[in-house]
């Protein structure tokens, strides 16, 4: 008895020293924030910013871990030069008015134009930013998330939940799970509540929490696998932070209405789009398409990351009351598809061929 009582003792100790490291890996970093508003006063004030002030700018945590392209760092520079220049005002219109079905067939068009609208949005809220940099508690969101996370999952591994050190930055209203870090815009959690806030770091935390457990080789061996993990992985951590009416969860951040309307669109026709992708598929094995032309139209295929779909799919399945096996096969983007059929044969949704179900089984 007392041995058993010794035991339960030591589970308790290590079960917090556990949850303790955890939190104590997390961080909070602002350096990209704060030196982008030294540079958005000189460009304001009328100063030149030269070639060591955007080095300086781009050596910051934030940019460091998510402008590693040419193409990005090219983007921030000209959208604060274009957002804060006063002589800029056409060149500004002119990036916004472009329309969403152009932007959506040039990558840095998008960009472009998602960033400078969350720039000129930073300015108009720019005395409350300064503001909530300095007074908010950034470090009380850690242990909170923590749990958020906990109680979604099946069974979880404590040791595993490691809440990442988050990284804010100012670029386009988003928020992404890098192996260094979260990076997050700091004007899209400045518009959040503290439980959308919560629920955010425990979704980008899940991404993290889900690569200990899934095969990268074998998802990455074939661009089919990859697309159903991309609606697997943001499909099952937007249940953590999404509502139902998506307009108030992707609405009012600083996203280009556009681009919102495109959004919804995606998600309202997820059968569709999940028919075509089943068709294309089909198209390959009946030697319609060869795999150069598979991989082509198949590639990045989902709207948004697959955010979209994925939740569209997701929730389909947590409505069939199959969220716990879903949740305990989330590193199966196989077992994934496979579930979401069982879901939509009660929920009358989209239900993918016997065909695709066979193409994918037997790719393992």
């Amino acid at each position: 008895m007392k041995r058993k009582f010794l035991l339960i003792i030591l589970s308790l100790i290590l079960s917090i020293n556990n949850y303790a490291q955890n939190l104590s890996n997390q961080s909070i970093n602002l350096s990209s924030v704060d030196y982008f508003f030294l540079i958005k006063d000189k460009i304001t004030s009328g100063e030149k910013i030269n070639q060591n002030d955007w080095d300086l700018l781009f050596n910051t945590q934030g940019y460091k871990i998510s402008a590693t392209s040419s193409m990005r760092k090219n983007i921030v520079k000209e959208m604060m030069v274009t957002a804060y220049d006063k002589n800029l005002k056409m060149k500004r219109d002119s990036i916004l008015n472009i329309s969403v079905e152009e932007n959506l067939k040039n990558t840095y068009l998008l960009l472009s134009q998602m960033t400078l609208s969350n720039y000129i949005d930073y300015s108009k809220n720019e005395k409350k930013l300064r503001q909530f940099r300095n007074k908010y508690d950034f470090s009380s969101i850690s242990e909170l998330s923590y749990k958020r996370l906990k109680s979604f999952l099946i069974n979880p591994i404590d040791s595993l939940i490691i809440v990442p050190t988050i990284n804010f930055l100012c670029y386009e209203p988003d928020a992404q799970s890098k192996s260094k870090g979260i990076v997050c815009d700091f004007n899209l959690f400045f518009k959040e509540s503290q439980e959308e806030r919560i629920n955010f770091i425990a979704h980008e935390t899940f991404h993290k929490y889900r690569r200990n457990f899934i095969d990268i080789k074998f998802i990455n061996s074939n661009v089919v696998l990859q697309q159903i993990d991309k609606i697997q992985d943001e499909g099952i951590a937007d249940l953590i932070d999404k509502k139902e009416n998506l307009i108030e969860s992707i609405g009012n951040k600083g996203i280009p209405e556009s681009f919102v309307k495109k959004y919804l669109e995606a998600y309202k026709n997820t059968p569709q789009i999940l028919n075509e992708f089943d068709s294309i598929v089909n198209s390959y094995l009946k030697k319609q398409i060869n795999k150069e032309q598979l991989e082509s139209k198949v590639s990045n295929f989902f709207l948004s990351g697959g955010h979209p779909n994925g939740y569209y799919m997701a929730r389909l399945i947590e409505k069939a009351g199959l969220k716990d096996e879903m949740l305990t096969k989330m590193y199966s983007p196989v077992d994934f598809i496979k579930i979401y059929n069982k879901a939509a044969q009660e929920e009358n949704g989209y239900i993918f061929s016997n065909d695709f179900i066979t193409y994918i089984e037997n790719l393992k």
